[in-house]
C-alpha cells in the first residue's frame, strides 16, 4: 500500500542533519520519500538508490555508510528503514483504522436513526386511519340513512380529534360543513389535509370543498 502523503516537519529534518552535507542531506530527504512512499524498508539496492539519487554506485555507497553511521538509516536483512518513519507509519496505520472504526460505527448509527424514523413515520400515518378508512374512495363512507352509528362515531371522532388543534370548536365547524357540502366530500377534503400534512388545514379543506361543490350536486348530509 503506497503511503503517497506523509508528515514532515522542516525543522526536526534540518536540526537533524545538521551534520550531514548537502549532498548527503539530499540523498537521506530521497530514502524517506522512498521509505514513506512503500509504507515500510526499502530495498538495499545500490543499483537503484543510485539511480535514483542520480550518483555512481560508487558514490552511493559512501554517503550510505555515512548515513548509517550517523543513525539516519538502518540497514537490516537486505532493507534500509528510519526509526522515526516507522513510528510515523504505525501511528497512520492505528489513526486510519481508528477512523474506519467510526466511520463503521457513524453508519450504523445512521441506519438506526434510519429505522427509528420509518417507525415514526408508520406511527404517523397510522393516526390518518380513522380518516382515511372513511374516505369515498375506501368504499367505506356511510351514506344517507344506511349509515350505521358505528360509523358515524368513527367518523366524528376522527375528524373532530384533527380539526381540534386548529379549531376552538370542532365538533361545529364539522357540522356546519356537513350541513353545507356532502359527507363524503368532507371526508375525502379532510383526508386529503391529513396526507398533505396541511399547515392550516381548515382552509386547505375549505377550498377542496368548495372545488367540489362546482362539479357535484349537494344532497343533504
Amino acid at each position: 500500500m503506497s503511503a503517497r502523503w506523509y508528515k514532515r516537519y522542516g525543522m526536526d529534518f534540518i536540526h537533524g542533519t545538521f551534520n550531514l552535507s548537502l549532498e548527503e542531506k539530499g540523498a537521506y530527504s530521497l530514502c524517506l520519500d522512498l521509505i514513506y512512499d512503500r509504507a515500510g524498508p526499502i530495498p538495499d539496492d545500490a543499483r537503484w538508490l543510485s539511480g535514483i539519487c542520480g550518483v555512481s554506485i560508487r558514490k552511493w555507497n559512501c554517503i550510505r555508510n555515512r548515513l548509517i553511521e550517523t543513525g539516519k538509516l538502518v540497514a537490516k536483512e537486505g532493507f534500509l528503514s528510519n526509526a522515526r518513519a516507522d513510528f510515523e507509519l504505525v501511528s497512520s496505520q492505528f489513526h486510519a483504522r481508528k477512523q474506519a472504526e467510526s466511520g463503521a460505527k457513524g453508519g450504523r448509527k445512521a441506519a438506526e436513526n434510519r429505522v427509528d424514523h420509518s417507525k415514526n413515520n408508520n406511527l404517523a400515518e397510522a393516526t390518518l386511519k380513522p380518516i382515511e378508512e372513511i374516505r369515498g374512495d375506501k368504499n367505506t363512507l356511510p351514506k344517507g340513512n344506511g349509515a350505521s352509528a358505528s360509523s358515524n362515531a368513527e367518523f366524528w371522532a376522527a375528524s373532530k380529534a384533527y380539526l381540534s388543534p386548529h379549531s376552538e370548536n370542532p365538533g361545529a365547524l364539522l357540522g356546519k360543513w356537513c350541513k353545507t357540502y356532502p359527507k363524503p366530500e368532507v371526508a375525502k377534503a379532510i383526508g386529503a389535509a391529513q396526507v398533505e400534512r396541511a399547515v392550516d388545514p381548515i382552509p386547505y379543506i375549505e377550498r377542496i370543498l368548495r372545488g367540489a361543490v362546482k362539479q357535484t350536486a349537494m344532497p343533504v348530509c
